[in-house]
């Protein structure tokens, strides 16, 4: 799973498999109040909860924004919603998808059969990347095979290769030694 469902970011974890499914991180500046966007993003994290999904809110006053969502982006943490005072305003939060990118805005009103959704959709295009990719492997290895006898042939013409090559270290050393 971790193979298939990974990139250059870090881990991409399936909704139903993730540990915690969508963490909330306040986005604060200097003078804005940080109870009241807390106080927010715990209101949501408690509807959602009641939903029955594993949230997680990340109001630690210790890294800046840009850090907290790398270290979830490398957790796999499969949604992200953003909550800062422009948000908080106009009663919405910033969603991150994290196995495709995408981004949007999501209002409050009904977030929990929102995101519900959303953590379905996220599991359906995964299921489907996943089937996809193992349905391409299975076909590159049956292409150019016409029957298993001439694949067992193949085989075993690359492994006596192989074996020979090894039988003979002087020759790997002249070899190494002439690059």
């Amino acid at each position: 799973m971790i193979m298939i469902h990974s990139d250059d970011t870090g881990l991409v974890l399936p909704p139903k498999v993730a540990q915690t499914q969508i963490v909330i991180v306040p986005i604060r500046y200097k003078n804005d109040d940080p109870t009241l966007l807390n106080d927010k993003a715990e209101e949501l994290a408690g509807k959602l909860r009641q939903a029955g999904m594993r949230v997680v809110v990340d109001s630690s006053e210790t890294h800046n924004p840009g850090f907290k969502f790398a270290a979830w982006e490398v957790k796999g943490i499969p949604a992200r919603l953003e909550l800062g005072m422009k948000d908080y305003e106009k009663e919405e939060v910033r969603v991150a998808v994290r196995h495709s990118n995408k981004k949007f805005q999501a209002k409050w009103e009904n977030i929990e059969g929102q995101m519900s959704d959303l953590l379905q959709t996220i599991h359906n295009e995964m299921y489907a990347k996943a089937e996809k990719a193992r349905n391409e492997h299975l076909k590159a290895l049956t292409i150019g095979m016409t029957s298993w006898k001439h694949s067992i042939a193949e085989i075993s013409a690359l492994l006596t290769g192989v074996i020979q090559s090894l039988a003979k270290p002087q020759l790997r050393i002249d070899r190494r030694r002439n690059r």
